[in-house]
Parts: structure tokens; sequence; C-alpha cells
């Protein structure tokens, strides 16, 4: 089975370039406009990484909020986390913290080969997409 990624942004054609590189690298891909108030779906779909924007329709905190609320689930804690954000002064401001809670930071822009490698560092090996 292959290995499934939650992709959270609210930019339609960036969900759609992720789908398919994700799908080329030979990842599922779940797809979401804004980033739910709960875990139910991570719990439902069980990802071996979330790939999340900070930032929703002007909302500065709405991926910052979603990132607390998954590293403060016990389960989900270990879960890896790539933030892919414009916000490159906040994450700086965040850096350590990030680090310490299994977070990977991809700054928008980003080039193809960029997300790549972040996925083969996130998700361990054991977890990594199939027919690669």
């Amino acid at each position: 089975m292959s290995a499934s990624v939650l992709v959270i942004d609210d930019n339609a054609e960036l969900l759609a370039l992720y789908e398919s590189v994700l799908g080329w690298n030979g990842y599922r891909a779940i797809c979401l406009e804004e980033p739910p108030l709960s875990l139910e779906v991570v719990n439902e779909t069980r990802p071996d990484a979330v790939i999340l924007d900070l930032h929703f329709g002007g909302q500065q905190f709405e991926g910052w909020r979603f990132l607390q609320l998954l590293r403060a689930d016990p389960s989900r804690a270990e879960l890896p986390v790539i933030v892919c954000t414009a916000g490159l002064a906040e994450v700086r401001d965040a850096e350590e913290w990030l680090r310490r809670h299994n977070v990977w930071v991809l700054t928008k822009p980003f080039v193809i080969n960029d997300l790549e490698r972040v996925l083969r560092e996130a998700i361990p090996a054991s977890h990594q997409a199939v027919g690669r």
C-alpha cells in the first residue's frame, strides 16, 4: 500500500499540483482547502505525513492552530508535518519549536525537487511510497 499525505492548503491550483506530484511519486494525496477544526480527518485517513499551509484566507493563525492540535494529541505527536509557507520570518522565529516537534519547512515558492526531497526526509523509509 502506498503512503498517504494529507495536504491542507487554500489554493486550489497548488492543491492540484501537490496531488499530481504526490501521485507521480507514488503517494496518495488527501486534499483539503481549509484546516479541520478537529483531528477527525486525521483519525479517519491515517496519513503518513501532512503538508500544511499556515495562512488561510487572510487568517494568520489557522494553520498554526491545526499544527498545535496535532502536536497536543499524543497519538499524533510524531506524525511528520511539512509546513509550506511564504511566511519565512514567521517560521524562522519558530524554527527551534518546529524542529523539536517533527516539522519540516518548505518555503513558497518551491521547486518540485525540493518537495520530493522533503517528503523523503519526513516520511520514514518504512512508509515511503511504493513503485519509486
